[in-house]
């Protein structure tokens, strides 16, 4: 059995299924956004290292921290990015009781099937702020629910296409897609979840 869709699908082998990925044009996109980002700050902290060398003053010494601290955390953001794991990133063998789930910084997480309570996606929608302009940003978590009432994310959905309208629509239906299948090998419940 093979399920295409976007940007992943499905490849079945007797008992063994698992769910391809591959990185979407927004996460392209944002992996520039945080190296510009991390750029322009560790930029202006040099710069501010450099007038605090000829100043020592305590405000410089304070603007330093913060655009270092800043450029620090946007280039975590990018390493995290760019860790994100593509093709195989889940695969679920019944024979053996096991879901891998790989992980960014080229980790894998092990589950048993039967820990599995259920499968859960939700669309997030945050505002964020670009020169003064307020827009929302749209993705969605996907996550399995475990009998131990904890988490384990599965993936994150961003859409496909930077500019397509309705996101929210389209990421729904890949979510949807994604999900009912999985919930449907592991014979669990799937619920897709809108915040407001």
């Amino acid at each position: 059995m093979e399920i295409k869709g976007t940007n992943y699908s499905f490849k079945s082998h007797g008992n063994k299924l698992v769910l391809n990925w591959k990185k979407s044009k927004k996460d392209y996109f944002d992996s520039v956004i945080f190296l510009v980002t991390s750029i322009a700050y560790s930029s202006i902290g040099i710069i501010a290292i450099q007038s605090y060398l000829k100043q020592s003053s305590f405000v410089v010494l304070i603007a330093i921290a913060c655009f270092f601290l800043a450029g620090v955390f946007q280039s975590l953001k990018l390493l995290d990015k760019l860790s994100q794991p593509i093709n195989s990133i889940l695969k679920i063998e019944k024979d053996i009781d096991l879901i891998t789930v790989k992980r960014p910084f080229f980790s894998k997480k092990k589950i048993k099937i039967s820990q599995v309570k259920n499968i859960e996606a939700k669309l997030i929608s945050e505002f964020v702020n670009i020169n003064s302009i307020g827009n929302k940003r749209h993705y969605v978590e996907l996550n399995f629910n475990l009998i131990n009432n904890k988490k384990q994310s599965i993936l994150t959905i961003n859409p496909t296409n930077i500019i397509k309208k309705p996101i929210e629509n389209v990421l729904k239906k890949n979510a949807n897609s994604i999900g009912k299948t999985l919930g449907k090998e592991l014979n669990v419940s799937y619920n897709f979840i809108s915040s407001k």
